[in-house]
């Protein structure tokens, strides 16, 4: 039987407050336009997310179908609406037949998220923008199979344990519950869950005189950059901006940084959790420690956190890091250039580069294979002088350098407004808020028939859409140092991580384009699984994750933990335990 779950230790009366329709931004598709419009994004030029609904279960436009579940009557809710406070905001899924009013606008735009300014992105000097690039859905592959029935946007600790309390006193009746942080993760979505959006949940400071920064659960990195920056400080939190903390935590949060400074969990300090008893606690070393080694690494099964407390560290001089940046063209592209290496000689010299430096904590590296383009590799020195930096890279990387490139550059670069936004290449510019499978593997060295594989993989026409490429990422330094059983994080043998990443086309495409995309990605994890770390790979439709669940000793001691802080299981739209 469910648990009766009680009130939030020490929680006052929460003010009632009218629930109202909300937005992040204005640039938003109707629900009932023929197209999304054009200025949304070139790759979402599809017909509505509710005529897709209805389209993929052979329905007709704005009919519901048989297999739909029913969307809730706007007083199913009615409850959750007046226990959450005045700065919190409800939306509940309108039917599909809905005439476009302004429920059915609200609940869209919480639905999507916010639209990407690139144009501001790539203005690096003014830093990140929380208005102009607000909480996104990346992954909008399936969105409509993964609709919510509401999605709550609590404004603090008590309005998220008020949305815990609702679905947990509802488990029993089918009620499920998922988290929306960064929304990088197709977990953040759920079909007829009560969505519990953190957007509204992003402050983040810096305080310099203790080297800690506090920061909310809805914070996207770039949250954290931004309070950090003036500083010249940084928190180890994941290589892209618009990742949310949150998940990356909970999932160990592999970056740039962590040779140099340890993984996201390292870091972490302290926490406080809304447990699924409607519990705020504080998390840490000295508090609550099982709950503690949990969070890190361990997943989002115990509780939604709803803000870390961080050590931050200086990076580089003054927030300037050195780096190598080399490019390789295909022949095939460019047959005049004789003198290119092939793919496999670029892979094979990034490898050999990588094992050459394994010692170096200073220095990260990572290359990006993009299938029938060019391959890019960087090397990244933290040292805390520019000058220091310069002669580490050209001591260290001799091997690196051993092959020519079309384009091969050593110099400086701001950490915070260069290195972390660096993904937005005009291939990855159009695939901000797309369709995509993910998936991945972790390994302790890369023999050169893995190296082959994804050579063969990456090389000519595949059946996949512009972007798609293969990320291997150096892992190792500070975070392979700290002892296994220190966090719930399982994997710190791995010395390189594999990133397959496939652009999915729209639906007018067909399904079999589709599949065939994501067979190319399931074929090249297949080949390199012989050479993984034993059962290290993961994959999954609607995962968006390329990391394999706690395996072993720690995952036995998250079963007990799960089994005494969540005995209903109400935090079940999780990367389940192994």
């Amino acid at each position: 039987a469910t648990p009766t779950p009680t009130r939030a230790t020490g929680d006052a009366a929460l003010r009632g407050g009218a629930g109202r329709c909300w937005a992040r931004v204005s640039a938003v598709c109707c629900p009932h336009a023929k197209k999304v419009p054009q200025g949304r994004t070139g790759l979402l030029e599809a017909p509505c997310v509710w005529w897709w609904w209805a389209r993929e279960r052979g329905g007709a436009p704005g009919r519901a179908c048989a297999s739909m579940l029913p969307p809730p009557s706007s007083d199913e809710f009615a409850d959750l609406r007046s226990a959450l406070s005045g700065d919190a905001a409800l939306v509940v899924r309108p039917p599909a037949s809905a005439a476009a009013d302004q429920q059915a606008e609200a609940y869209e735009r919480a639905l999507w998220g916010a639209k990407w300014d690139v144009a501001q992105l790539k203005r690096r000097s003014s830093g990140w923008s929380r208005e102009a690039n607000g909480t996104n859905t990346w992954n909008v592959d399936g969105l409509e199979e993964r609709m919510p029935a509401a999605i709550a946007s609590p404004a603090s600790a008590r309005d998220v344990a008020e949305c815990v309390l609702y679905a947990a006193a509802r488990r029993s009746e089918g009620q499920r519950l998922c988290v929306a942080g960064g929304r990088f993760s197709q977990l953040s979505l759920a079909e007829g869950a009560l969505c519990i959006d953190l957007s509204r949940m992003r402050s983040a400071r810096c305080d310099a005189t203790t080297g800690t920064v506090v920061a909310q659960g809805g914070c996207l990195v770039g949250d954290v950059m931004s309070a950090c920056q003036p500083h010249a400080l940084a928190v180890p939190l994941g290589a892209h901006p618009g990742t949310g903390i949150g998940g990356l935590v909970l999932q160990g949060g592999h970056g740039w940084l962590e040779r140099s400074a340890g993984l996201a969990v390292d870091a972490l300090l302290s926490a406080q959790v809304v447990l699924a008893s409607g519990d705020i606690m504080r998390a840490s070393a000295d508090e609550n420690a099982d709950l503690f080694w949990a969070i890190r690494g361990g997943g989002g099964g115990f509780g939604v956190v709803t803000e870390f407390v961080f050590r931050a560290a200086p990076v580089g001089e003054a927030g300037q890091v050195q780096r190598i940046t080399k490019v390789y063209v295909p022949l095939k592209a460019f047959s005049a250039l004789r003198f290119q290496p092939s793919r496999l000689e670029c892979l094979r010299n990034f490898r050999d580069a990588c094992i050459a430096v394994d010692g170096v904590d200073e220095l990260a590296m990572e290359a990006v294979v993009l299938v029938g383009g060019p391959t890019i590799a960087s090397m990244v020195s933290f040292s805390s002088s520019l000058a220091r930096g310069e002669a580490a890279l050209k001591e260290h990387g001799r091997a690196f350098q051993k092959l020519r490139a079309v384009a091969n550059a050593l110099k400086p670069c701001s950490y915070h407004d260069g290195l972390m936004y660096d993904v937005f290449s005009p291939s990855m510019e159009a695939n901000l808020q797309s369709r995509y499978y993910r998936t991945g593997s972790l390994h302790e060295d890369l023999p050169d028939a893995a190296l082959k594989a994804i050579s063969d993989a990456t090389s000519g026409k595949q059946p996949c859409s512009k972007g798609t490429q293969v990320l291997i990422t150096l892992l190792g330094g500070k975070a392979k140092r700290v002892p296994d059983h220190a966090t719930a994080y399982a994997h710190r043998r791995a010395m390189f991580w594999v990133t397959i990443t496939t652009y999915l086309p729209p639906p007018k495409a067909g399904k079999g384009k589709r599949t065939d995309a994501i067979r190319w990605a399931e074929d090249l994890r297949a080949k390199l699984a012989p050479h993984a770390m034993h059962e290290s790979t993961s994959s999954g439709p609607h995962s968006g994750l390329a990391l394999p669940p706690p395996r072993g000793h720690h995952a036995e001691r998250l079963r007990d933990l799960k089994a005494r802080l969540d005995p209903a299981n109400v935090f079940s739209s999780v990367q389940p335990i192994a």
